[in-house]
């Protein structure tokens, strides 16, 4: 399980004023690095070397303007699998550049709610796929299987989001 953008002092365990117990959990019951530094600040490229196992400097994922190559094996996730595991990508997949209009992780792609009501992978390794892109209310954010998760549950996307600067 990854968190995005989330700092040490936001895990209960290291805080005791938030709670977070699934993540607490996983702390208690596995291992918790209290000093850990990521190959790059920069958001595709970081995502790509947790998937890839590579440098961004070897796995062609430089910037946020291009992409993981697919190619790359094997892929953390294809790892787990071969070791039984069963694999699921949820949430944040962002390993395409969201600014490209060929990308799958941009628009007009992202809107397209009954591509993704029928696609759930493979995605980089991944068995199934159940992706989003953006953050909080960017008219984008509403985009992918969380879009189509909340159509299906009656959410009028128009009135929350797209209205942040």
């Amino acid at each position: 399980m990854i968190s995005d953008q989330q700092r040490a002092d936001t895990l209960g365990v290291l805080n005791p004023s938030i709670r977070t117990p699934n993540f607490d959990r996983l702390a208690e019951t596995g291992t918790l690095f209290k000093r850990a530094y990521p190959p790059t600040p920069v958001c595709l490229p970081c995502r790509g070397a947790l998937l890839s196992g590579r440098y961004p400097s070897a796995s062609g994922a430089m910037h946020n303007f291009n992409c993981l190559r697919p190619s790359l094996r094997p892929m953390v996730a294809e790892v787990f699998q071969k070791g039984g595991y069963y694999t699921h990508m949820i949430g944040k997949s962002h390993v395409n550049p969201c600014h490209d209009p060929e990308s799958p992780e941009s628009a007009p792609h992202i809107h397209d709610r009954e591509y993704f009501r029928k696609w759930h992978g493979p995605w980089y390794g991944f068995e199934h796929a159940d992706l989003n892109i953006g953050h909080s209310t960017e008219a984008h954010a509403c985009g992918m299987h969380y879009g189509v998760w909340l159509e299906d549950r009656g959410v009028d996307t128009d009135r929350y989001f797209g209205h942040t600067a």
